[in-house]
């Protein structure tokens, strides 16, 4: 019989990959970018930029305005007049939109009738709580 070799089975070695393609594309790639960011950045436009709060209690902006624009109060001999514009909220309406509607409350026995007055303000105070202040004419 004939005397059978051993053999061993063995791989090939592994060859390394050369790390040289990565490394140059990495350094086109930023060859590329670092004049684009150079130019369109300067330093002289972030540091101009000033920041500064007013003190407490001062330079707030105003409150937004509420809901009625405008509120005026007519008086004529027969019957006192409630001139009110409210602001259209829907979504045509446009910047400073409004309704203009006259509530007129009639005067009994000569006199303005004050609760009609009263109660008719009242209505318009729970659609503005924060407006204070009415024209009388």
């Amino acid at each position: 019989m004939p005397k059978l070799r051993s053999r061993r089975l063995r791989r090939a070695p592994l060859e390394e990959s050369d790390p040289r393609p990565g490394l140059l594309s990495i350094i086109s790639l930023l060859l590329l970018l670092l004049p684009f960011l150079l130019l369109t950045t300067s330093p002289q436009k972030l540091a101009a930029l000033g920041f500064r709060l007013p003190p407490a209690g001062e330079g707030l902006p105003p409150l937004p305005k509420g809901v009625i624009e405008e509120l005026w109060v007519q008086i004529e001999a027969e019957a006192v007049v409630i001139h009110k514009a409210i602001r259209r909220s829907d979504v045509d309406a446009g910047q400073g939109e409004a309704d203009w509607t006259e509530s007129r409350i009639d005067s009994v026995d000569g006199q303005p009738d004050l609760s009609m007055l009263q109660s008719s303000l009242r209505e318009i105070k729970q659609l503005d709580p924060k407006r204070e202040r009415i024209r009388l004419h």
